[in-house]
This record gives structure tokens, sequence and C-alpha cells, in this order.
């Protein structure tokens, strides 16, 4: 059994079965690309590691069977049942496994792909804190940060010295890249492949090795979502609900994103039989599911959601970028803003925005400044074409003016602005939205100017102006949706 599993990991050319859906399938199903059936894989290291440490290897494939089984879409066969196939029949006997014997094995395990998943790179070096560089740079030949870099991967990997006598032990630099190609059990011919590389600097080589492991996984998630992406039908739409022919047992969960599309119509042309894809039709999320099926809100429709229409996850990121505007409502408040969006479309999100502002102070004179800051929002309402959310931002306003002096004084102020945003779509990227709330601002700093590298206090003939941003607003902007 030993020489069994060596032999199939000595090969670098499998390390991970896929397998197709497999089982009771009617025709129409798999003709419309339903998804029925969890994906069986076999995970397993691409190659042996002969070093006496806990193999990298061994590790990243852990991670792998992991996270597809945290997936839910994914089958993993245990590699202790591939022992014993293995031995059954007798595969360690070719000193070499050939395509055959893949193909055999395929078979056997019921699979119909195989990825080969391999380490392409891993290595540890201490480095110089980011304090240290510059200094490091113009020491003399042979020294440095390179030489420290060149004689920490030295140290690191080939040599048995404890951490403590390595250079920069507790600022270790770990890169990680890992290749993934998966390849068709019938012909032994590579489909698809990916490269994940990530890194991480910091700490010993225990949390610096753990935390790039923790930036693979967050890559790995979507690159197997890419690889067996969820397809559905739409089984009934009621109102602004669709209910999925999906649930949980598959991995499907909440805020889910699907894709809904026309089913594919074919025509004949020249004599010749060609597939039409079906159009776009719009976006729903997950809000309820059971195991079977999913109820989803349809949050973007620019076509009629009908029964029939096939749904398909929605694995790409979905982005908002906003340019607004404040009218002077009350006159003494003028803003021009642009906002960015990381989730517009999802249950909860958060952004960030800069804008320009001109208020009037408390002599009614008008102040310039800049905004910036961040805010979060929660969904409260959908109902195609129109969405509400729950909305809290948090601002810092710089403002700039002239003191008595003629010095240019700047000030500072804060605040916080509750309220609520209401999306209304034009078009299948674009929507025009309204924020109204109010604004709770705190006292603005003291006014300051700088001269020979020194701050002072702005100079007045009569009580420092005062600021308030605090009241009522509304805000009006066109959003710009990329998918």
């Amino acid at each position: 059994m030993q020489v069994a599993l060596k032999t199939l990991v000595g090969l670098s050319f499998i390390l991970y079965v896929f397998t197709g859906i497999v089982g009771a399938q009617d025709e129409e199903e798999s003709s419309r690309g339903i998804t029925t059936e969890r994906m069986r894989i076999l995970i397993l290291p691409a190659k042996e590691d002969t070093s006496q440490d806990f193999s990298i290897d061994e590790e990243v494939t852990g991670v792998v069977a992991n996270v597809a089984v945290q997936l839910g879409r994914f089958e993993v066969i245990d590699r202790r049942n591939l022992r014993s196939i293995l031995a059954e029949q007798a595969l360690q006997q070719t000193g070499l496994v050939a395509d055959s014997d893949i193909v055999e094995l395929g078979k056997l395990a019921a699979s119909d792909q195989a990825i080969l998943v391999d380490v392409l790179n891993f290595h540890q070096v201490g480095v110089a804190p980011a304090e240290e560089k510059n200094h490091d740079d113009d020491d003399d030949e042979g020294g440095g940060f390179w030489g420290n870099l060149v004689a920490g991967v030295v140290e690191g990997i080939f040599s048995g010295e404890p951490e403590t006598d390595e250079p920069y032990a507790n600022n270790i630099q770990t890169q990680l890249s890992v290749e993934i190609r998966s390849t068709d059990i019938a012909t032994g011919k590579s489909e698809k492949s990916f490269d994940i590389t990530v890194s991480h600097t910091g700490g010993g080589r225990g949390v610096s090795r753990a935390k790039a492991i923790e930036n693979f996984k967050e890559a790995l998630v979507t690159e197997l979502r890419l690889l067996y992406a969820l397809s559905s039908e739409v089984i009934s739409v009621e109102g602004n609900e669709a209910l999925l022919f999906l649930g949980a047992e598959l991995g499907v969960g909440k805020n889910t994103l699907f894709e809904i599309k026309e089913p594919d119509t074919y025509k004949t042309i020249k004599d010749r039989q060609v597939t039409v894809p079906g159009r776009s039709a719009g976006l729903v999320c997950v809000s309820d599911l059971s195991t079977e099926t999913n109820r989803s809100l349809i949050v973007r429709q620019w076509r009629p959601i009908e029964e029939g229409d096939l749904a398909l996850e929605y694995t790409g990121s979905i982005h908002g970028f906003q340019v607004y505007v404040l009218p002077p409502f009350p006159e003494k408040n003028f803003q021009l803003g642009i906002q960015f969006q990381f989730q517009p479309l999802a249950a909860y999100d958060f952004g960030l925005f800069l804008r320009y502002s001109q208020t009037d102070d408390s002599y009614d004179v008008k102040t310039r400044g800049f905004g910036l800051g961040g805010f979060g929002a929660m969904r409260i309402l959908v109902a195609s074409p129109v969405q509400i959310n729950a909305k809290l931002g948090l601002d810092l306003d710089i403002f700039f003016k002239k003191d008595d002096a003629d010095h240019s004084v700047v000030a500072v102020a804060f605040s916080g602005t509750p309220g609520l945003n209401a999306s209304l779509m034009l078009a299948r990227t674009s929507d025009i939205e309204f924020n109204f709330g109010y604004r709770l601002s705190g006292p603005i700093g003291t006014w300051t100017y700088s001269a020979d590298e020194k701050t002072y206090d702005a100079v007045w003939d009569r009580p420092a102006p005062e600021i308030n941003l605090s009241g009522w607003f509304f805000t009006v902007g066109y959003k710009y949706i990329i998918f």
C-alpha cells in the first residue's frame, strides 16, 4: 500500500481528482447544465516530499481538501480509500503510473476529471523591517538588505540552525506559489490551469507561514468556485422573488448571487444546427433556502425573469462608482463628491468617498474644504428597479481660509451621517441615487497654520469663525455599476 501511494504521488501528473456529476440526472437536466449533485474529487500531493520537516505539499493538499468540503459543492474522496483501490488493482506494480492507469483510477473512483496541484515555490527568509531598509541599502558591498536576503534564504532553507540564529527571525517573509491544473480522465489531456501566488511578511516562521496559507485559502475559494460554478432553473416567480432549484446541500448560502438568463435556443443555418445563447435578464440574491431549493430576491432586472429561465452562479465582483452633489440646501452648504461602493447589490455594503465642499462660516463667509470618509449600508427593501438602504457615514472635513494676518489656515471637523439611501435603476449598469439624512457634527478644531516647520494658532481680530455642519441633508447622484 505504501509503495502504491508513493508511485501515484511521485507522478507530477495527478494530485487531485475531480469527478463530474454522476448519478441520477435525466437527459433534460444534463443538457440544460443544471447542477443536481456534488462533484467528486480526489485530492493528492503532486509529488512526494523527501524532507524531514512537515511537508508544505501535504499542508497545501489538506487546505485544498478543507476548502472544497466547506464550499459544499464537492464530495472529497478520502485518500485512504485510494490506497485500498490501488492495493486491490495492484497499480503499484507498474513502477510508474501511465496514462492508462490514470484512466483506470478515474473509473474506479467514479471520476471524470483529475486536477494536478503542484507547489511550485515555497520559501521563507528573514527581511529587514521597513524602518531599516533605507539604512541597509547604503551598506558596503556584501551586506545590507540584499546580503541578508541571500544569507537568509541559505540559512532558512538549507541549514539546520535554530530560528533564533537567523537574521530578522521575527520578520519572516513567506512566499508560496501553487499551480492547479485539471485533466480529463478519459483522454489524459489537460484542460484548465491556474496559478495562485501569495506572500506574507511579519512574525516568526510559524506565524508567517500560517498567514500565507490563510491568504492562499482566500484566493482558492474563488478559483474553486470558478472551476465548478453552480447552475439552476427558475421554478417560479412571485412578485419580487424567484424560486430556484438549488439548495443548501450543494453549498448555496444566503446572499449568493445568481445571474438569470433565458434558455439557449437552436437554429438551423445552412443545414447546420447552431446554438443561440440566451440573453441575460437580471441578478438575484439568495434570501432563504432549504435543502433542495432557495428563494432569491430580484435585486436587478433588465429583462423579464420567467419560469424556466436558467440561474448561473455569479462568481465575478460587482462594484459601484458614483458622482453626487449636495445642493446648497440649506444655502450654507454645497458639496460635490465621488464615491466608491465595494458591493452595491449585497445585503451589506460599504464604501469610501472624497468630496469638495463650500460652507458659510459663522460670519457668512464662504469657506472651502475637502472631505473624506467611509460608510456602511444595510439593505432594508428591494423591489427592482428600486432598492432602499439604511446608511451610516463617518466624515472628516478639512477647511481652508485666510486669517486676519493673511496666513493660510486650516481646521478639521468630524461628523456622523445616519440616513436613508434609495437607488432607482435606469439601465443595466446605471442608477440614479438619492441620500437623505441628518448630519451630527462636532465642534470644529482650532484654526492653525504652519511656518518654519512649526504649527501656530491662527491670528484673529475677533473670535475665531465657526463652522456648523449639523442639520438635514439631501444628495442626488449618478451611479455606474461595474460588473
